[in-house]
């Protein structure tokens, strides 16, 4: 386990830590930490927090992020792909439709206020953010006539591999959320290319 997922882990398990508590559970030195620390507060998975309560310097207490958090290898795409099945089986088809679309409501709540009112550039732009949140590792590039936007990570990629529904749905998402032409141009749930798609003016 590399220095930095140790600080992880220790934050994970203890909450709320000050650099030389730190530094005791990942037995080290407080100073071989601090550079540690400051990246990762860089990479947003650790805020610090200002404590005062005695002269001079404030200490700082370190916490993990919600991205942070999110950073830790969970199970729910096993359990997902779980539930596709058990959807298919009990309902078919049809019924796994309602609940990506009703997913897809619930997406679209949760983000449209984001970039309501925003000029295509900047639309497109928020849209990467929000879906890099989510765990697809975005890459934006310009082009002549819009972007090109790939996704090198599929956070529910067991469920895509037997499930075309779901790549539907993302599609849909990002075409509401764009409010652009939006033309999948790679469907790739193994890995072995990332998925790409072109945003049109």
């Amino acid at each position: 386990m590399s220095p930095r997922d140790e600080i992880l882990r220790a934050l994970k398990v203890g909450g709320g830590m000050f650099a030389p508590d730190i530094a005791d559970c990942v037995g080290t030195g407080t100073s071989a930490v601090r550079p540690h620390l400051d990246s990762l507060t860089a990479d947003g998975l650790v805020t610090a927090s200002p404590v005062r309560g005695r002269p001079g310097r404030p200490r700082y207490r370190y916490h993990l992020t919600p991205k942070g958090h999110e950073s830790f290898e969970r199970t729910y795409d096993d359990l997902a792909s779980c539930m596709v099945d058990a959807v298919r089986e009990l309902g078919g088809e049809s019924l796994l439709q309602a609940v990506l679309e009703r997913h897809e409501r619930r997406q679209l709540d949760k983000y449209s206020p984001r970039v309501r009112g925003l000029p295509f550039d900047l639309r497109v732009h928020e849209v990467a953010r929000i879906l890099d949140e989510c765990g697809y590792m975005v890459e934006l590039e310009a082009t002549d006539d819009g972007y090109r936007l790939r996704e090198h990570n599929c956070p529910v990629s067991r469920v895509a591999e037997g499930c075309t529904a779901a790549c539907e749905s993302e599609l849909r998402f990002i075409r509401k959320l764009v409010q652009a032409d939006v033309e999948q141009l790679v469907v790739s749930p193994k890995g072995d290319q990332a998925c790409c798609y072109a945003i049109r003016r």
